[in-house]
């Protein structure tokens, strides 16, 4: 599949923490320019300065040439306060387009030699300049591992493009279009973080059409290319340093514990496009799945597009939908107002429907053999029901991934990624 263009929304509305430490913004009324800074004086803020003819200056960057028409506090689900700055488009319609330029493996180590792990702090500021980061399950918090990796040894950088679900291939048609960028940003990570072993994972069912580009760019970077079977959810990494290193990542913990700095294809692309041509990171690929009428989309959007405006340009009437975000056994609901970042890149468009009631649980452990990491589900909803969370340890709590694997199987239709989920959003209370 290949990406599609659309129009560029009517707003976007771009979000940072709201620490109160950082520097001020411009003013409501201000026109900004796509790449430009929406911080009111980032060299005198202490903000670094990355200056270019269209007149950026990094940090916090606007993604389409617009007014800002309001600035305030927005709380999304599980996360921190933000502050919230929402543009409109000046010129609605228009969607720009990122150049591609080729970017060879030669260019790549080029662009690094000399460097080493003393410098990563350098790479790490600049990416941080061009606005680049990434906070996915198959590709935790970008900035987080870098920051990591100089306090602690690296032996492996992985770029993975592997896709939960084949109807969704995102990863793939990434990594189809931009292999060149991909393969030099994990390169240049390799060089950056003193790695031995540069790997690229990749589907066994994907097509000579779609693996020849990476196996050709693999080549030419040094990257050794692994084929799995991507089956559902071997992204997350939890699992796949496991398959690839027997190495045992606790979940929702930094690969870079485990001495692995790990990114997706989506992620690789961004890296690329900064360390290879100072691209600040700017629009995001989304994949899009409209099951009602079984229709999937790839599209390029700016950051801060609401799921609403997404699904407008997609004719996708939102009205009577349910939204899922990431992985769909994942379970993630996503508000039709929540903007597209740097987190999951996948949208499921469902029709609502009556949730069944759950019958006793048959005790025919089919959540336990189909578990990845083999805890025990209908014991941890037991758990939940008696507000114990020593059983719950018992019962394999913290190794749960959240999958969505044991609910999805269960005969009797028992809510147990929820129960799950509320024993590890803190103590119960009777």
């Amino acid at each position: 599949m290949a990406f599609v263009p659309i129009p560029t929304p009517p707003m976007v509305c771009l979000m940072r923490p709201a620490d109160g430490a950082g520097p001020a913004l411009k003013p409501i009324g201000t026109a900004v320019r796509r790449g430009q800074t929406l911080y009111a004086d980032a060299q005198r803020s202490g903000q670094p300065s990355l200056v270019d003819e269209s007149g950026s200056t990094g940090g916090f960057l606007a993604t389409i040439d617009g007014v800002i028409s309001s600035i305030d506090r927005w709380t999304p689900p599980g996360r921190a306060d933000q502050a919230r700055v929402c543009l409109k488009a000046l010129r609605p319609g228009e969607m720009p387009v990122d150049a591609n330029p080729a970017a060879s493996a030669a260019r790549a180590m080029r662009a690094v030699e000399g460097y080493g792990p003393a410098d990563l702090p350098h790479w790490i500021d600049r990416l941080q300049r061009l606005d680049v980061s990434a906070h996915r399950i198959a590709s935790p918090d970008l900035i987080a591992q870098l920051s990591q990796a100089m306090q602690r040894p690296i032996d492996t950088v992985i770029c993975n493009v592997l896709d939960g679900d084949p109807r969704l291939p995102i990863n793939a048609a990434v990594a189809a279009e931009r292999a060149e960028e991909i393969t030099g940003a994990t390169a240049i990570l390799g060089r950056l973080c003193g790695a031995k072993n540069l790997w690229m994972t990749a589907d066994s069912a994907l097509s000579a059409r779609e693996i020849d580009p990476l196996i050709r760019a693999c080549q030419k970077a040094n990257l050794k290319l692994i084929r799995l079977h991507g089956d559902y959810p071997l992204c997350d990494p939890t699992l796949l340093l496991f398959e690839l290193l027997k190495r045992r990542l606790r979940p929702g913990r930094l690969p870079t514990e485990q001495g692995v700095l790990l990114i997706d294809a989506a992620a690789g692309e961004a890296l690329g496009a900064a360390l290879l041509h100072d691209r600040p990171l700017l629009s995001v690929p989304v994949a899009v799945q409209d099951h009602a009428r079984n229709l999937v989309s790839l599209l390029r959007i700016p950051r801060g597009t609401s799921a609403s405006d997404l699904l407008a340009s997609l004719k996708i009437d939102s009205g009577p939908a349910s939204l899922r975000q990431g992985d769909l056994l994942r379970d993630l609901a996503m508000d039709a107002i929540a903007t597209f970042d740097t987190g999951e890149n996948l949208l499921h468009v469902l029709r609502e429907s009556t949730e069944a009631n759950p019958d006793p649980c048959v005790r025919c452990a089919w959540c336990v053999e189909a578990c990845p990491t083999r805890i025990h589900p209908a014991g941890l909803l037991d758990a939940a029901q008696n507000r114990d969370l020593a059983q719950a340890e018992r019962f394999g709590l913290e190794a749960c991934i959240e999958c969505g694997i044991c609910t999805f199987v269960c005969p009797s239709r028992l809510p147990l990624l929820r129960a799950i989920r509320r024993l590890k959003a803190g103590p119960l209370h009777p």
